[in-house]
């Protein structure tokens, strides 16, 4: 019996909940951008694949390629920051991060960070294109 009281009191609650908001409300908050990061290092030949593909999901997400501090050279942090410029993508950004240890991890960490404590993350390696599907809920 008691389980059935609990039941009811949820039922109710939630119940208010949605009554007091409105259709488009709902609508609204459905369509959250996915934040997609992507670690890289030493991914020069992978780069312009990339954008190409991500910079047409501009509805669906926004990528955050994080490169790291143990690439010296910053090769792959200069050719994507180049090439996102030079095609005026706006939906993908780079970021490097200063850990000179650690491992793709510690880029992951590095970049989720500085997200909104709200974003929804999805990870993807800089070879990797999924299908639009995978990026709506």
């Amino acid at each position: 019996m008691l389980d059935i009281i609990k039941y009811l009191i949820r039922y109710f609650r939630v119940s208010k909940i949605f009554s007091s908001t409105s259709k488009e409300q709902i609508k609204i908050n459905t369509h959250k951008k996915l934040s997609i990061i992507i670690p890289a290092m030493n991914e020069v030949n992978h780069v312009e694949a990339s954008l190409d593909y991500f910079s047409k999901l501009s509805d669906y997400c926004n990528v955050y390629y994080v490169t790291t501090a143990k690439e010296q050279s910053k090769a792959t942090y200069y050719a994507l920051q180049k090439l996102i410029s030079s095609k005026g993508i706006s939906n993908c950004f780079v970021y490097n991060s200063p850990n000179t240890e650690g491992t793709m991890a510690t880029q992951l960490i590095y970049m989720a960070k500085m997200l909104n404590k709200e974003a929804i993350i999805g990870i993807y390696n800089i070879d990797s294109f999924p299908k639009v599907e995978s990026l709506i809920y």
